[in-house]
C-alpha cells in the first residue's frame, strides 16, 4: 500500500455509512489519496491496523510534522 501523508485525528469520528472510516482523537492515520468526485473526503488507513480503510473528512485531521520516515511501513 503507498501512503500519500500521515495525519493526526484532531476530534473522534463515527463513520456514518460502509465505506467510512471511524477513528479516535489523537490517532494517526496513513492517507491514500482522495475521494473522487469530493475534495473533502480522503481515502486513508489507521496506522495501528492497516487493514482498516475507508473515507475520512478533511477538517478532523491535521498534518503531521514528524519525518515520514520514522514510521513503520
Amino acid at each position: 500500500m503507498k501512503f500519500i501523508g500521515v495525519v493526526r485525528a484532531q476530534f473522534d469520528y463515527e463513520a456514518q455509512d460502509g465505506d467510512e472510516l471511524a477513528f479516535r482523537e489523537g490517532d494517526i492515520l496513513c492517507l491514500l489519496g482522495q475521494e473522487e468526485g469530493d475534495s473533502d473526503w480522503l481515502r486513508a488507513c489507521l496506522l495501528k491496523d492497516q487493514t482498516k480503510v475507508g473515507v475520512i473528512p478533511s477538517n478532523y485531521i491535521m498534518p503531521v510534522k514528524s519525518s515520514v520516515s520514522s514510521y513503520p511501513f
